[in-house]
């Protein structure tokens, strides 16, 4: 069911909602990992746990308007992001297109609809290895944390430090803007 307001459109009129209480859809959800192997150009539907906070007034903790997503089947990032006020943790369903960005797939011009409160997600323990490979792909947006690891390096490049790290089983870089 959805509420919300009529309002003319043109060539007709439109149902414009007047919040996420006023959406309650029904549709065939599906897991991230089919989400990967879906067609580009897909619209899907799916529910995840937030990994990065969003402000409708400030878009996305890295100042864009894309959110990490992840549920029991791997983690993806949602782009284009319709602002909203999301916090880590918080349950979500997406709706959006499937595209390809830098090399993996992402869930497009996507409109994130709050289910739930939020939780503490639990980071996955991975070596540096595993992360500056992020493991073949399977570990693209997941939130990860590394465990003894030694900097080896510190630079800067433009609007950022890049810190070069390992734990000996290969070198990865950290970017913090």
């Amino acid at each position: 069911a959805v509420n919300g307001l009529l309002v003319p459109s043109g060539t007709g009129w439109q149902l414009k909602p007047r919040g996420d209480a006023d959406f309650e859809m029904s549709a065939p959800v599906i897991p991230i990992s089919r989400v990967r192997s879906t067609q580009v150009g897909k619209v899907v539907f799916l529910d995840g746990k937030v990994l990065t906070s969003m402000s409708a007034a400030l878009g996305s903790v890295f100042g864009d308007s894309t959110i990490h997503v992840s549920d029991t089947s791997g983690s993806i990032r949602v782009t284009r992001v319709r602002p909203l006020n999301l916090a880590v943790g918080d349950s979500v369903r997406c709706v959006g297109t499937v595209a390809v960005s830098d090399g993996q797939k992402v869930v497009d011009g996507a409109t994130a609809f709050r289910l739930g409160a939020s939780f503490a997600p639990i980071p996955r323990t991975v070596t540096t290895a595993q992360a500056a490979g992020a493991s073949s792909g399977t570990l693209d947006a997941a939130l990860v944390r590394i465990d003894s690891a030694r900097i080896s390096d510190t630079t800067t490049r433009v609007g950022e430090l890049v810190i070069s790290v390992s734990d000996g089983s290969g070198s990865l870089e950290i970017k913090i803007d």
